[in-house]
């Protein structure tokens, strides 16, 4: 005898529908990890390249008239011009003596004549912004930086004529260095003076 419907317990029916009325689960998709970038904001200008380095110096290059003057005395001064600039030094009569420093002396023809000489190292420092910074360079920087003469030796003179002024350069190399630098200054009256003055020259 086939068992009615009626006896089928009501639990194994709601069982049975309740499976065939459960949603199969999602499968699982593989989903990539969700990455984060920093944009630059539009119009953002890229970082500067750094400037570039400054060109290197070259050395001054100087002429006859940065010879017209000397650590603040200039053509035409006297001895008394001297003191008021450099100071007191050991004075005699047409002569001033600076201990570790040059020696300044008035010429016979009536010139001034400034000597700096081996001696005036120390001196020289306080006073190298000028031509006297070739004081103590090998004789090539000294060459390299006067425009009047290629070579600088043991002994180099150079002379140059404004129309009233004579003046004279003279170098001194020892050791392979320039150890003197001796200036003269010789005012002249431009009546008296040859016609045309000699050219300048080194020897």
């Amino acid at each position: 005898m086939k068992p009615s419907i009626r006896s089928i317990p009501l639990v194994l029916m709601l069982g049975a529908l309740g499976c065939a009325s459960a949603p199969t689960p999602p499968v699982a998709a593989s989903v990539p990890p969700v990455t984060t970038t920093t944009q630059e904001p539009k119009g953002a200008e890229p970082p500067s390249e750094p400037p570039p380095p400054p060109p290197a110096s070259t050395p001054k290059v100087f002429g006859y008239r940065d010879f017209l003057s000397i650590a603040g005395v200039r053509a035409r001064a006297t001895l008394d011009d001297v003191e008021a600039a450099w100071g007191k030094g050991e004075r005699k009569s047409d002569k001033i003596r600076y201990k570790d420093g040059p020696t300044v002396s008035v010429m016979p023809s009536g010139g001034l004549m400034i000597d700096i000489h081996v001696g005036a190292a120390d001196w020289v420092k306080q006073h190298a912004d000028g031509p006297l910074s070739i004081w103590g360079k090998t004789c090539e920087e000294a060459a390299a930086a006067l425009d009047f003469t290629d070579s600088v030796g043991a002994y180099t003179t150079c002379k140059h004529y404004e129309k009233d002024l004579f003046l004279d350069v003279t170098l001194m190399c020892s050791s392979g260095r320039v150890s003197t630098i001796a200036v003269v200054w010789y005012p002249f009256s431009p009546a008296d003076a040859v016609h045309p003055l000699p050219p300048d020259h080194c020897r």
